[in-house]
């Protein structure tokens, strides 16, 4: 196939100390064709400095009050063109200047997901891996396997799908499973996509993370596999919690 279009999505609150590096590893990509959307949740002005300085490279930007990440990162998917969609986090980084260019060659034509590995930064919890290896099967019946800044998604994905907002840490672990349910065409390629700091709210493992968790896999999860979670589930919260 030929060169697809990526839309990278970076939602952004108050990023003053990261977002430059979040975008150079962007900007300096060896990828002709990217799109960068900054959705800003509107911040301090030290961060909309940094915005403002780098408009004339960015595809879109916006800084309005927002709903949560998952908002922002909806408002991105409105506004976003490529036949590929990226989420990066502020205070992460792409992993190298050819991230894109290698998960873009191995994307055919009926590829719903590309996604590769995710390398951990400055973990506090010892059960956070240092390198997060994606799995797209029934190993999301168990946990969320395909961590989000592993993953390009096919836009087409999107077309009846928003991240649902109610959701405020697991949204992308729900749609996960959606896509599980549906059985997308998926490729998995040997390469570390970004550098993540593994300090937001997933890797905190508070009561309400796993409240998410388990409301979640009431819609998403068979029944026996739902009925093994409600086992799972509190076993997980306790050994996370002593990890800390």
């Amino acid at each position: 196939m030929s060169s697809p279009r990526v839309s990278i999505i970076i939602p952004c609150y108050n990023a003053e100390r990261t977002l430059d590096a979040c975008l150079h590893s962007v900007f300096s990509q060896d990828y002709a064709h990217i799109d960068v959307l900054i959705i800003d949740g509107g911040s301090n002005p030290a961060t909309l400095s940094i915005i403002r300085d780098h408009s004339n490279q960015l595809f879109y930007w916006t800084s309005e009050a927002d709903k949560g990440v998952y908002d922002a990162i909806n408002k991105g998917i409105a506004q976003a063109r490529g036949e590929y969609i990226y989420i990066l986090g502020a205070d992460d980084q792409l992993a190298s200047r050819h991230v894109v260019s290698t998960m873009m060659k191995a994307a055919h034509n009926d590829t719903d997901i590309v996604y590769g590995m995710v390398e951990n930064k400055e973990a506090t919890n010892r059960f956070v891996p240092s390198v997060h290896h994606c799995k797209f099967d029934r190993t999301l019946y168990w946990k969320n396997s395909l961590h989000q800044q592993g993953v390009f998604y096919h836009r087409s994905l999107f077309h009846s799908f928003r991240f649902r907002i109610q959701f405020k840490v697991l949204a992308d672990y729900d749609f996960h499973l959606h896509l599980l349910y549906y059985e997308v065409n998926s490729v998995e390629v040997n390469c570390t996509v970004a550098l993540c700091k593994a300090q937001g709210l997933s890797k905190q493992f508070a009561r309400e993370l796993y409240k998410e968790e388990w409301a979640i896999k009431k819609e998403r999860l068979p029944f026996f596999y739902l009925i093994a979670n409600a086992i799972w589930i509190p076993i997980k919260f306790f050994l996370k919690k002593i990890g800390n």
